[in-house]
């Protein structure tokens, strides 16, 4: 077993933990998270439904990461080790972290577990950190250093009867 990430923030007076989900333990948490992955991939390209997540999630190739308050789970990513041969870097697959007007206030927390996730990225030789984003997430993580490196655009093909 590895290390385990648990570490205490303080957010707003309140005491949250960030805790990286041992594969083998997926299966305890998975139903406290369900609903807000799946919610999360709402506002995704649809590629994946939340639970499509679930076996890669066991066999170690993606991680749950859940934020926890002194009472509930108040949130939780998902992360990918992705390795090229001249780059490797974490990237953030869905978040979703309760709380706030538009979830901003959730934000500012998840904000706070950043470091720690770029020393989880650092330990695997990763040089960076990448999240797919809608457009208008773009302004609220700019500031906390985040830069708009480049855009995903598609096309629906349209199926031609010849």
């Amino acid at each position: 077993m590895g290390k385990t990430v648990r570490e205490r923030f303080e957010h707003e007076g309140q005491d949250y933990y960030l805790v990286l989900v041992e594969p083998e333990d997926v299966e305890e948490v998975w139903s406290h998270v369900r609903e807000g992955v799946q919610k999360a991939m709402l506002h995704s390209d649809s590629v994946m439904d939340g639970d499509d997540f679930v076996p890669e999630l066991l066999d170690g190739k993606v991680r749950l990461w859940v934020f926890v308050s002194e009472k509930e789970i108040v949130g939780h990513m998902i992360t990918e080790l992705i390795r090229y041969p001249r780059k490797s870097f974490v990237r953030v697959l869905t978040m979703e972290c309760k709380g706030g007007e538009k979830g901003m206030l959730g934000m500012e927390l998840w904000s706070k577990f950043v470091p720690a996730v770029e020393e989880y990225a650092m330990m695997h030789g990763c040089v960076h950190l990448e999240a797919y984003t809608r457009k208008g997430m773009v302004r609220a993580l700019e500031p906390k250093g985040w830069e708009h490196e480049y855009s995903i655009v598609t096309k629906q093909i349209e199926t031609r009867i010849h």
